[in-house]
């Protein structure tokens, strides 16, 4: 009976470890709460996913909308893995806006080159923690002094880094 006991508390013990082990494996997703993926993904690389519409207005005479998807994957070798895609990316032209009908359409054209474009970084600790406070602090207010040269395109891949 003993025995029995001990077997059953082992097996018991190793399933608790299973499940600990594979809900690290889960990521969160956050839908549209910044507060959610910063407090995940700040929390040692925890995996969580954010999707975010941001406005910025009068930014080259245009009200534009960024629709984005970030990704924090989680950790490897000492790295956060993190990624950011472009969903789609909108401009709106106040009436005041003294831009031509061809400049209008030169700048819709060059921003829209970036839609469906990702970057995957592999970052320190500290140039993620500080990254992902910047874009977090983006979202929130609009602050356009962000921007993904934030991140350092040496140890970035993807197909945004294949644009011409």
């Amino acid at each position: 009976m003993n025995n029995k006991l001990i077997l059953i508390g082992f097996v018991l013990i190793i399933l608790l470890i299973g499940c600990i082990q594979s809900n690290k494996n889960l990521q969160l997703d956050c839908g549209t709460d910044a507060d959610c993926f910063q407090q995940t993904a700040l929390n040692d690389c925890g995996k969580a996913k954010l999707n975010s519409s941001t406005q910025i207005s009068g930014l080259f005479g245009a009200d534009i909308t960024f629709n984005m998807q970030f990704e924090s994957r989680g950790k490897e070798e000492n790295q956060c893995i993190y990624s950011q895609k472009w969903l789609s990316i909108e401009a709106s032209f106040p009436p005041e806006t003294q831009l031509t009908q061809e400049e209008k359409d030169q700048m819709v054209s060059s921003m829209k080159q970036f839609e469906g474009k990702e970057a995957i970084c592999r970052l320190s600790k500290t140039e993620f923690e500080n990254y992902i406070r910047k874009m977090v602090g983006f979202i929130k207010t609009g602050n356009a002094t962000f921007s993904s040269d934030d991140l350092p395109a040496d140890k970035c891949t993807g197909s945004f880094y294949e644009l011409n």
